[in-house]
């Protein structure tokens, strides 16, 4: 039978198109494999301490995951509009684990929980329950899954400094307690971060060095998770009375050993880095915003997924020491979340100028127009550094900070020398201060008062209290309207610094300020 060759010839061009086809299908599987290859978008299966049912869901679905994981996206946009947010989280999560590899659908709804539903309320404990679900989406999910990923760190880093460190948010002073609130529940009021880093650092570790003979299973806890519970179950964290009763050097080993372990699980913080972090810059308040900002960023700075740094997460790091340096000192939270103290941590005033200018250079060398910026940021650093030095008695280092500036800017304008500066400074700043940086002005104050009281100077101490009143009244007359700008009040606040002065004090100098705020108080009659 003979074959037309009309049949053939179509045949045959079937044929080259199928070829051609599936040859272009082979070209754009290797371009799609070496994007996905760059972008780190194929899930292996083998993600570090990744929950069981992760791991199956993401192997068994296959390229089904992808069209899963779309109509969730779908579905949740529209549980978005709904206003059904509970339910959003949820989805959320499920998102994360179909597409552990790809962290940027975590960021992003992350950033959607912290951002924009929080601000949906006006309740401010509703908004941190909203913030709080953007930060275990990044930190207990996207971070584990993609723990060489600088893109989660660098927004977890963001959502503490901006979100919760900043002013803008009218619940900012809730978060701040919250945060407060949870870290000391687990590192203590006053907690020695050289110490803790030297504890446990894992449950098995932890077994090893107290074995089933140690003394501390004597105490009516069978096993590990029993004592742990118990430790955990009061805030600040601590150990039953009777565990170890008569062996103080026992207890306090044992306390440490939980204490780290309880960091790393319950606040995701390694002990060890912190007291990296503690010797590079100084000693840091583990329960502010910007510590915890400082922290996270520092990691994504070293991650470098592209072969090179994030220049966002280099100014992270800058901003956090600068925040830190300016009110990175938690003196009182409020057990109601609406009032909070943070002074100044003038341990990090080097460490924040060294950073800006680490910054500048950094930025000067690969011609970025940043660059300028932050010789601007280093000027107006060494101003702020001189009143915040001089208000707390440093007088020395005011006058360094003040040296370097003339150095680097010239003489300031009607200034002879630093306490001409410090005056005219003072009231420009007082006139135009945010509700941080006058918190910084009324403590440095009251801190000064508080000298001159040990030195027997009253009428200087009594001088800077009326200064330090005058400015709150004045502050508080024309800002405290609004929620987010409004201070505690002026007693409570001089209350809180004396109560810490007299435990930071040398018991000498704490004994001359007892006696003198004894002789203050108005004589019985």
């Amino acid at each position: 039978m003979r074959i037309p060759f009309k049949t053939i010839a179509c045949t045959a061009a079937a044929i080259a198109v199928t070829a051609g086809a599936l040859y272009g299908l082979h070209v754009l599987e290797k371009s799609l494999d070496q994007d996905i290859e760059a972008g780190h978008l194929r899930f292996s299966g083998n993600i570090q301490d990744a929950p069981p049912l992760v791991v199956l869901s993401t192997t068994a679905l296959g390229s089904f995951r992808g069209i899963i994981a779309d109509w969730l996206w779908y579905r949740s946009e529209n549980l978005k509009q709904q206003g059904s947010y509970f339910e959003m989280v949820q989805l959320a999560k499920w998102i994360i684990d179909l597409q552990p590899n790809f962290s940027g659908s975590a960021v992003y709804l992350a950033w959607n929980l912290a951002y924009n539903v929080s601000v949906t309320t006006s309740d401010p404990v509703e908004r941190w329950r909203w913030v709080n679900a953007g930060i275990q989406l990044l930190r207990d999910k996207a971070i584990v899954y993609n723990p060489e990923d600088d893109g989660p760190y660098r927004e977890l880093a963001w959502i503490y400094q901006h979100k919760m460190g900043h002013v803008l948010d009218d619940a900012n002073v809730y978060y701040k307690n919250r945060l407060a609130k949870e870290n000391t529940a687990v590192l203590g009021t006053s907690p020695d971060i050289a110490k803790l880093a030297e504890g446990t650092s894992t449950k098995d570790e932890f077994l090893k060095k107290y074995p089933a003979d140690s003394p501390i299973w004597s105490c009516g806890y069978a096993d590990f998770d029993s004592l742990m519970a118990a430790f955990s179950a009061v805030e600040p964290a601590a150990l039953p009375p009777t565990v170890a009763a008569n062996d103080a050097k026992l207890r306090a080993e044992l306390d440490n050993d939980l204490r780290s372990l309880l960091t790393r699980s319950r606040l995701k913080l390694d002990p060890v880095r912190m007291q990296s972090l503690n010797a590079k810059y100084g000693d840091l308040d583990w329960r502010s915003t910007e510590s915890m900002a400082l922290y996270w960023s520092s990691i994504g700075l070293e991650k470098k997924r592209y072969g090179k740094e994030d220049k966002n997460l280099r100014r992270m790091i800058s901003s956090s020491l600068l925040e830190s340096f300016r009110s990175g000192r938690v003196l009182m939270t409020d057990i109601e979340g609406a009032e909070i103290i943070l002074v100044p941590n003038i341990e990090l005033a080097d460490a924040a100028l060294k950073a800006v200018e680490d910054n500048f250079e950094y930025f000067e060398e690969r011609k970025v127009a940043a660059a300028k910026t932050y010789r601007d940021t280093k000027i107006n650093f060494l101003q702020e550094a001189v009143m915040v030095m001089y208000n707390y008695g440093q007088y020395t280092k005011a006058q360094e900070y003040y040296d370097m500036l003339v150095k680097e800017n010239g003489a300031p304008r009607n200034a002879k020398n630093m306490d001409d500066f410090v005056l005219n400074d003072f009231a420009e700043r007082v006139d135009f201060a945010i509700v941080k940086n006058i918190q910084s002005i009324i403590t440095g104050l009251l801190f000064r008062s508080i000298n001159f009281l040990i030195y027997g100077d009253r009428d200087a101490a009594h001088a800077n209290e009326r200064m330090a009143k005058m400015i709150y009244d004045k502050y508080m007359r024309e800002n405290s309207s609004e929620e987010k700008n409004r201070l505690p009040e002026f007693q409570r606040m001089k209350n809180e610094i004396t109560e810490q002065c007299l435990k930071r004090l040398p018991d000498k100098a704490a004994a001359l300020l007892k006696r003198e705020l004894d002789l203050e108080k108005p004589k019985e009659k």
